[in-house]
């Protein structure tokens, strides 16, 4: 019950710790899901158009030395991955699609991060799939 408490208080304070905004893009947020029994919050964000190259060079020289970075350039893809306290990660995954950036946030306890990260990639997957997320 105690984590459940710390991780809901954690969404709450801790929301926008890790959104990197360019000063001229508003991000416009497409999806929110909360799975409390995988202690698990995902948020998807869609920059726009236009705006999907700048915001992805963005995040790759802006980076954080306290997280770990997967970077593609290839595929316009970057995976940040950062424990902000005992037992919490956040998980970012910025990509380019169409000519837009999108960054699919998640946060996640510790014990259920890589079963997480599954639904992170399957949100991915639909938003290239133009798929309905869910």
């Amino acid at each position: 019950m105690f984590l459940l408490i710390f991780f809901r208080l954690f969404m709450v304070l801790d929301f926008n710790h890790n959104l990197v905004t360019l000063q001229d893009t508003q991000p416009v947020v497409i999806f929110t899901k909360s799975v409390e029994t995988n202690c698990a919050f995902f948020e998807v964000y869609d920059f726009g158009n236009g705006n999907g190259n700048g915001y992805f060079e963005e995040v790759i020289s802006n980076r954080d030395n306290t997280s770990f970075y997967y970077i593609d350039e290839d595929k316009q893809e970057v995976i940040i991955q950062k424990k902000v306290s005992p037992g919490q990660f956040i998980v970012r995954y910025i990509f380019t699609f169409q000519k837009k950036s999108y960054e699919i946030l998640m946060k996640s306890c510790s014990e259920k991060l890589s079963e997480n990260k599954k639904e992170l990639h399957i949100l991915h997957k639909k938003i290239n799939n133009q798929e309905i997320l869910n």
